[in-house]
C-alpha cells in the first residue's frame, strides 16, 4: 500500500521498499502539482524537468506492485481461517481508515470554503460521503469525487481482501484435497499467475468484462508484486512463476499499444529482484530523505491535492501577474514543500495514532 509496511511476524524491515515508496509518492506529487502551472512551467522549464513531472503518475503502478510485495510478506501463506481474515481486515481498517477519513474531512472543508466564496461547485451529499467512507464511490459511480487520488485506495482495499480471501478459500480446498502446506504454497503461486493473466487480458482489452470501479483490470500489478516477494524471499518454484508472469507482462507491452503503467510495474519488479540478488532489500535506498518520504507517503498521497494544489492556486489568485517565467518554479516549489510539511504534521497527528491502533491487532503466522 501507499502506507508504510507493518510486519508483525518478524523484525525484517525492507528499507529498499520504503525508499521506493517515498520516490513514488514524490513523483505523484510532482505530477499533480505541475498541472496547476502547466503553461507557466512549459514556457521556461528544461525538457528533462517536463519529462519527469509528466510521467510522475507512474508512481501509482509502483504503489500497486509494492502493495503486493508488502501484503504477501506480512500475511500467512496458508492455513488462513475466518478468524484470521477478520483480524486482517480489522488491522488494515485501523491502519488505513482514520487517515483516509480525515483526508475526506480536509477535502470537504476546502469544497465548502470554495462554495462560500462564490465558486460554482457541486458539494457532496450524504450518499456521496457514505460511498466514499466505504471506498465504494467508483463502484457506485458516485459524483462528484471528493479527491482525485482516492480511486487507487478503493482498488487497494479490494486487492487486500481478495488476496487473503483467496488464501482462505484455496487453503480450505487444499485441506480437503490432502495437500501439504508446502505444496499448497507452490500451487497458490500458480493460482496468482492464472488470475493475474485474466486481469492482464481485461486490462489490455483482450477480454471484455464490465469492471467499473472493480480491481480486476489492475489486479495483475498486485500479483506482480506478490510473486516478486515469493521469488526473492522464498525462491523455488516461485522464481519460475515470476519469470513466466514477467514474460506475459512484457509480451503484452510489446505486442499491444505501449503502456507506461505496465512498463513502470515491470521495472519495479525487476529492480526489487536485482536488489534482492545483491542483498540490498533490507538496507538499500536508505538515503534519509527517501526514508522520510516513505514514512509519510500515505499522508502525503492523501493530502497533497488539497494542500499543494491549493497553495499554488492561492498564490496565483493573489499575484495573478507575477506568477510567470522563472517565478513559476518558486511557486511550484512552494506547493511541493507545503505538501510535504503538511503531510508530516498529518502523519504525526493522525496517521501515527492509526499505526498504534493497528499494532494492537496481532496476526500470527
Amino acid at each position: 500500500m501507499i502506507s508504510s509496511p507493518s510486519n508483525d511476524r518478524s523484525p525484517t524491515r525492507y528499507l529498499c521498499i520504503d525508499g521506493l515508496r517515498g520516490a513514488a509518492a514524490l513523483a505523484v506529487v510532482l505530477y499533480h502539482l505541475s498541472g496547476n502551472l502547466k503553461e507557466e512551467l512549459s514556457a521556461v522549464a528544461p525538457g528533462w524537468f517536463i519529462t519527469i513531472t509528466s510521467y510522475g503518475y507512474l508512481g501509482v503502478p509502483v504503489f500497486f506492485v509494492l502493495s503486493g510485495f508488502v501484503i504477501t510478506a506480512s500475511t500467512k501463506s496458508y492455513g488462513v481461517t475466518l478468524g484470521y481474515f477478520g483480524r486482517f481486515a480489522l488491522k488494515r481498517s485501523l491502519r488505513l481508515d482514520p487517515p483516509y477519513w480525515a483526508a475526506i474531512g480536509l477535502a470537504s472543508v476546502f469544497l465548502i470554503t470554495k462554495r462560500e466564496l462564490g465558486f460554482d461547485i457541486t458539494t457532496p451529499d450524504a450518499k456521496n460521503y457514505m460511498a466514499h467512507a466505504f471506498y465504494l464511490q467508483d463502484i457506485l459511480d458516485i459524483n462528484p469525487k471528493i479527491n482525485v487520488v482516492f480511486w487507487t485506495l478503493c482498488l487497494e482495499i479490494q486487492f487486500y481482501l481478495f488476496f487473503v480471501l483467496s488464501i482462505l478459500v484455496t487453503s480450505k480446498i487444499s485441506e480437503k484435497s490432502g495437500l501439504v502446506n508446502e505444496v499448497f504454497v507452490n500451487v497458490f503461486s500458480f493460482f496468482l499467475v492464472i488470475t493475474g493473466l485474466v486481469s492482464l487480458l481485461v486490462y489490455s482489452d483482450y477480454l471484455a468484462m464490465e469492471s467499473n470501479g472493480w480491481f480486476i483490470p489492475y489486479w495483475h500489478f498486485f500479483v506482480l508484486g506478490s510473486l516478486t516477494y515469493k521469488a526473492t524471499c522464498k525462491k523455488g518454484v516461485h522464481v519460475f512463476c515470476l519469470i513466466v508472469f514477467l514474460i506475459l507482462e512484457v509480451g503484452t507491452v510489446v505486442y499491444s499499444d505501449e503502456d507506461a503503467y505496465m512498463a513502470a510495474a515491470i521495472s519495479t519488479s525487476i529492480f526489487i529482484s536485482f536488489m534482492a540478488t545483491i542483498n540490498k532489500l533490507q538496507n538499500g535506498l536508505s538515503w534519509a530523505p527517501l526514508q522520510f518520504l516513505g514514512a509519510i507517503s500515505y499522508s502525503l498521497y492523501l493530502t497533497h491535492p488539497d494542500i499543494g494544489w491549493k497553495t499554488i492556486s492561492i498564490v496565483k489568485l493573489i499575484f495573478p501577474e507575477e506568477v510567470h517565467g522563472y517565478l513559476s518554479f518558486l511557486v511550484y516549489t512552494l506547493g511541493v514543500i507545503s505538501s510535504i510539511f503538511f503531510a508530516y504534521v498529518f502523519y504525526i497527528v493522525i496517521e501515527r495514532s492509526s499505526h498504534k491502533l493497528s499494532r494492537r491487532i496481532v496476526i500470527k503466522k
